[in-house]
């Protein structure tokens, strides 16, 4: 039966925009890994990066320029803001279309019609966004891997996986809000804006925590500490930092199921 399961259908109809991805992530990588040797020797730049204000630098969630390593030039440059970014935009975009895109287009009822519960339905959706973000997360540590094997940037493999790991969790989280609202209130376009918006909110909040001592409590509250709080491509994961953003998704997933077992769909 073709509808017969949700979770590969989704996958399916996102196999070319999944390629898409895929290949601008490996090109993305191999530009970035590229420029490595030059910007390594480059003494005027270290001298740069040695002369900015250490606060303003931790304000974009970086723990200090170092273009010296291959391990501080991927968490500067890479994991510091571009890989974050597109993992972002990925997830909410995803979780808003799951089920609140379904709605939208109005073939939330043909998935309906089929012997699928509601409960079922939530489950697939979700296991759609948590896998691409993950084969994403997966597409990123082989291409920046390979990258650095070819420019002999000497990083460990497993802090790599540890950096990408964060940051796809930290997708997840926000990949997790949209899917949330969308399941909530059946609009794609809100769910959209209320992901962004948490996104960039946290952002500042871990941002101000930096610059104002009687505000760094705040950062507890951001997702954004437990992905760059710890440096996981210099230092490795931190066991906290993985169970809370988990524990985080987990609170909104379970929202979202209530409320869409609750509430009348838009047919």
């Amino acid at each position: 039966m073709l509808l017969s399961s949700v979770f590969f259908k989704s996958l399916r109809d996102r196999r070319m925009s999944m390629l898409f991805w895929f290949l601008g992530i490996c090109i993305l990588s191999g530009l970035m890994v590229s420029l490595f040797p030059y910007v390594s020797n480059n003494e005027a730049l270290k001298e740069f990066a040695d002369t900015m204000d250490p606060e303003l630098i931790a304000v974009l969630g970086i723990q200090g320029l170092d273009y010296s390593t291959g391990a501080g030039y991927l968490n500067s440059e890479m994991f510091g803001f571009m890989v974050p970014i597109l993992l972002l935009v990925f997830a909410i975009g995803l979780g808003s279309s799951s089920l609140a895109g379904e709605e939208d287009k109005r073939t939330i009822e043909v998935l309906l019609s089929e012997p699928l519960t509601r409960t079922r339905l939530l489950l697939e959706k979700y296991a759609v966004m948590v896998v691409g973000l993950g084969m994403l997360g997966v597409m990123v540590w082989i291409s920046v891997a390979g990258a650095a094997m070819i420019f002999s940037m000497g990083v460990s493999l497993i802090n790599l996986a540890a950096a990408t790991l964060s940051c796809v969790l930290l997708a997840m989280v926000f990949g997790s809000v949209s899917f949330g609202v969308g399941s909530i209130t059946g609009k794609s376009g809100l769910s959209i804006a209320v992901g962004s918006a948490t996104a960039a909110g946290t952002f500042v909040l871990n941002s101000i925590s930096v610059l104002v001592d009687s505000m760094e409590p705040v950062k507890w509250i951001s997702p954004f500490y437990y992905y760059s709080g710890n440096s996981p491509m210099i230092n490795g994961l931190e066991l906290l930092h993985v169970v809370l953003p988990l524990v985080l998704c987990s609170l909104t997933f379970a929202l979202a199921y209530v409320a869409y077992q609750r509430r009348d769909l838009r047919l």
